[in-house]
């Protein structure tokens, strides 16, 4: 790259950037988002809870993304969902 490439570039007309949810933006959560997802704001779930689920198969396992655990959103709406079934069969 040549040297004052990046800041001799003007934008002249504003860029729209569009995302579609379901495929660009998977929604990942951390254990606190998921701790808070399943308790609630004002108790969420301990750590140790969240994995005691994912053992007993309630629960999806999260995705390794390096070091980190993430859980993807819709994956736990649909555990919350069948979990909500589950209790009111019908």
């Amino acid at each position: 790259m040549r040297p004052g490439l990046l800041s001799s570039t003007v934008i002249t007309r504003p860029v729209e950037i569009t995302a579609t949810p379901e495929v660009d933006d998977p929604q990942l959560m951390d254990c606190h988002a998921v701790c808070m997802f399943f308790g609630g704001d004002q108790k969420p779930l301990h750590p140790s809870t969240i994995y005691r689920l994912i053992a007993r198969k309630v629960i999806p396992p999260p995705i390794k993304v390096g070091a980190s655990s993430r859980w993807l959103r819709r994956e736990c709406e649909a555990a919350l969902s069948a979990m909500a079934t589950d209790r009111n069969p019908g």
